[in-house]
């Protein structure tokens, strides 16, 4: 499963972002994040571990559990006073 859900990550990010938004290919991004972190002698992004819920909403809505859809922005933002 996680095989799957990683080739369809990279997917979305190399069709969607690289060439349109960024502007470099995922090779090019991989590159200059390596760059960065020789430079910087750190990790150069910060990263949050998440809190026991947030971890468990992420890991249900990986096997498909619980997903809510909506059909307009209003009925997302209407579920929220519920």
């Amino acid at each position: 499963m996680r095989n799957v859900t990683n080739r369809a990550l990279t997917r979305v990010v190399s069709v969607m972002l690289f060439p349109h938004v960024l502007g470099m290919t995922p090779t090019e991004a991989i590159r200059l994040f390596y760059r960065q972190i020789a430079i910087r002698k750190t990790f150069p992004l910060e990263l949050h571990i998440p809190n026991t819920l947030t971890a468990s909403v992420l890991e249900k809505s990986d096997m498909n559990e619980n997903i809510e859809t909506f059909d307009t922005p209003a009925h997302l933002y209407a579920s929220w006073d519920k």
